[in-house]
Parts: structure tokens; sequence; C-alpha cells
């Protein structure tokens, strides 16, 4: 059964996604690294999700790990994985209106960014 786990590799790498482990192997979906930053002005940390896999050059966000190169798993909090499920979400919906808008014609574009520019200017009266 498949639970969303945060992964934490030997190398420090903290990961999250939908882990399912088999016979001294874990495999994750849609694995995205956690990472911390320090912002220095507002003195806080920032945590940031980005893919793990480079998802431009793979058909799937998948892989397998294996269990010598996990040093442990966590549980995260539902607040956690409620952000990662909307990362998830935007990425989609990203990935989507790029593949739309590759579709559109120059003219189509030209239409839509008058369309909004007029928009616009109606709002901002």
């Amino acid at each position: 059964m498949e639970q969303i786990k945060i992964v934490r590799l030997k190398t420090g790498t903290d990961i999250i996604g939908y882990i399912k482990e088999d016979n001294y192997l874990t495999y994750i979906r849609d694995a995205m690294i956690i990472e911390m930053h320090d912002d220095l002005k507002n003195r806080k940390q920032i945590l940031t999700l980005a893919n793990w896999a480079p998802s431009s050059i793979i058909k799937t966000n998948e892989c397998f790990i294996g269990d010598n190169d996990i040093l442990t798993k966590f549980e995260p909090t539902e607040v956690f994985v409620d952000h990662y499920l909307g990362t998830l979400k935007t990425i989609s919906n990203l990935v989507k209106a790029k593949e739309e808008a590759d579709k559109l014609k120059d003219d189509e574009i030209m239409e839509m960014i008058e369309a909004m520019e007029e928009k616009e200017y109606y709002t901002l009266q």
C-alpha cells in the first residue's frame, strides 16, 4: 500500500512522495526534494519543494531506491502533506497549460493577450 512519507537518504537529502516498500527496495512516486533555506532578511527559514527527478527528460516520476541508501523514513504532518499535494497539483496544472499554449497559433495568442489587457484596463479604472 502506498503512503505519503518522507525518506531521508544517507546523503542527507530529504524526499517526500508516495512510498511503497517491497523486498529491500522502496518504490517512490512523485518524489520531491525538501529543502530549507535561511531568509536572513526576515530571520526565518523557508521550506521549498522541488522535483527530485529530472522530470523534463523522464517518462514517469517514479523510481526504486535500495534500502541500503535510506537512513530513515518519517510520517509527515497533515499540513505538510496538504502542501505537498497542492504543489503536485500546481505543477500538473502548469504542465497542462504549457501543453495547451504550445498548440496555439501566434494570432490566437495575440487575441488572448489583447483580451487580458482590455480586462486589466477596465479593472484598474
